[in-house]
């Protein structure tokens, strides 16, 4: 009987049970909330059909701790679905550790990236961006990396239809 138990609970998907701490949108911004309805958003004039980019007029760029470069709200059919937040890669430990500590261990770790995923809400680091052989210059922009906090949702919509499926 406790091995049937046991092999029941191994059918059960990890994604069916959330992470600790797991947020149900972005900075006080539920999932599906009305970008029509929000105030203080402009389009940042990346467009892919349904899909549009926005940033906020008033943003904060710090990030528990952390100096982002930049923030991006994404809408689908005009409700909140995803913010993607960037930063200088040389702050990846501080912001991998935070996520740890904050959210526990990742779900999924692939080709350097890691994620959460939860019920509502799936949370995706990068992986860090390769070193430079050369140092690089005063003048020289750092490199970039991303954190995304996603609709699981909106995930599930805007995956590419798998081989020999619709």
């Amino acid at each position: 009987m406790i091995r049937i138990l046991c092999l029941l609970l191994l059918l059960i998907p990890v994604s069916a049970f959330p992470f600790q701490n797991e947020p149900d949108g972005f900075r006080n911004i539920a999932w599906d909330a009305p970008f029509t309805q929000m105030a203080g958003f402009r389009p940042d004039g990346t467009a892919d059909g349904p899909v549009k980019r926005y940033m906020k007029m008033d943003e904060t760029f710090m990030f528990e701790g952390v100096t982002l470069s930049d923030i991006h709200y994404v809408a689908f059919d005009d409700k909140f679905v995803e913010a993607v937040l960037e930063f200088d890669c040389g702050e990846y430990g501080s912001i991998n550790k935070m996520l740890k500590k904050k959210y526990g261990t990742a779900t999924t770790a692939r080709k350097g990236s890691m994620s959460w995923w939860g019920k509502v809400t799936t949370i995706t680091l990068g992986p860090p961006a390769a070193a430079t052989a050369k140092t690089p210059s005063p003048k020289t922009e750092p490199t970039l990396c991303s954190l995304t906090y996603s609709s699981t949702t909106y995930l599930s919509k805007k995956a590419p239809p798998q081989k020999g499926k619709p």
